[in-house]
């Protein structure tokens, strides 16, 4: 009896027998790669896994059993390929009218404006959110209520799963499609998708570098078996306590606050030691990522405009990159406080806009040793 194969079948056959020749993503230096995910994502059979290395990264793994060496993973890799490059069209400094979303908000509250807006015409939102465990996940709302899980820093990577997939799928149903992500996230995901849609609005997250899963979720355990008592809330950007503070409350009703300077994974943040090694030479930074809008903490913002703080309340920078986000931003308008400036005086005290974070020497000590540390 002979075996009856598909067309589609035979085709991954032929091309399983003369890729021998053809490339497939391998990743020889860790810091050629963002964990993007993009590859992962375009695998036409799924041979691709990304496995967490000892630091807490993840990293595309092939089956070479299985990869048919199609070379769609090669030629989307942020690492690989050149670049995109954006336009300014505008810099905005700006604060949500609506005081409730300005204190939850980690900045001024422009983005929770925007995803209530997509939100509102039938659309969907994706973004970093915790999931039960305190894990830092990319998550999809088409409601309201999902909103304030969005709002505030999480200085995690995020695990995106099927995240890039499920974007795909609600473009092709011709959803409103926002997706806020780092700028190699928001990097992947274009070269994953590759055409063009106007239903998709890309935001992009002013991104200092993406600390270590494993040792924040390492310290949370440290901290709950510390406190004897299950975290219920995570705060990094705790407006009540210090605009860079961390505010952490367990079941057992005890707070935990620290500011940058004092807590320990707060620290090991802003003094880029636990960065992945990607993030010290970004390739996505700097007006590259394909964004549609960059929004981030317009830090020094008071010199030039006397009736803000940035320090007490937040003010958010919104950097305009398209025609179709300047559409969003004149539809937002009347929700919003806002003062165009210049991308020059944003940069002064916001080098992550331009620049990547400096590898610390220090770096390879603290993953030897930093369990000892966290006591």
């Amino acid at each position: 009896m002979h075996r009856v194969i598909t067309l589609e079948q035979e085709q991954i056959l032929i091309s399983k027998k003369i890729g021998k020749d053809k490339k497939m993503i391998e990743i020889v230096e860790k810091k050629k790669c963002s964990g993007c995910t993009a590859c992962y994502s375009i695998c036409p059979i799924k041979c691709i896994e990304m496995k967490e290395d000892k630091e807490g990264f993840k990293y595309p793994l092939v089956n070479q059993n299985e990869c048919i060496f199609c070379g769609k993973c090669i030629k989307i890799c942020p690492f690989i390929n050149e670049n995109f490059s954006e336009n300014i069209l505008s810099v905005y400094g700006c604060q949500s009218k609506n005081k409730d979303i300005l204190i939850q908000s980690a900045s001024g509250g422009f983005f929770s404006l925007l995803a209530e807006y997509i939100i509102s015409v039938g659309g969907v939102v994706y973004g970093a959110v915790y999931n039960d465990k305190f894990e830092v996940i990319h998550e999809r709302f088409d409601d309201q209520n999902g909103i304030s899980k969005l709002r505030s820093s999480k200085y995690s990577q995020s695990e995106k799963s099927d995240i890039f997939e499920r974007v795909k799928n609600d473009l092709k149903n011709s959803k409103k499609t926002l997706f806020s992500g780092t700028p190699c996230e928001i990097s992947g995901l274009k070269r994953y998708l590759q055409d063009e849609n106007e239903n998709l609005i890309l935001v992009e997250v002013l991104c200092y570098g993406v600390p270590s899963p494993k040792i924040f979720r390492e310290y949370l355990e440290y901290l709950e078996k510390k406190e004897m008592s299950k975290i219920t809330k995570i705060n990094f950007r705790s407006k009540d306590v210090g605009i860079t503070s961390l505010k952490i409350e367990f079941e057992n009703g005890q707070i935990y606050k620290r500011n940058s300077s004092e807590d320990f994974y707060y620290n090991s943040f802003f003094s880029c030691v636990n960065m992945r090694p990607s993030c010290y030479d970004c390739k996505s930074n700097n007006h590259r990522s394909g964004a549609d809008l960059t929004l981030g903490d317009y830090w020094g913002c008071s010199n030039k405009f006397k009736m803000w703080d940035e320090n007490k309340e937040g003010v958010s920078l919104v950097i305009i990159r398209t025609s179709k986000a300047e559409i969003y931003f004149e539809l937002l308008k009347d929700k919003i406080n806002y003062k165009e400036t210049s991308l020059e005086h944003a940069i002064i005290n916001n080098k992550s806009i331009v620049e990547s974070c400096k590898e610390n020497p220090l770096r390879d000590n603290f993953f030897k040793n930093y369990k000892l540390r966290m006591k």
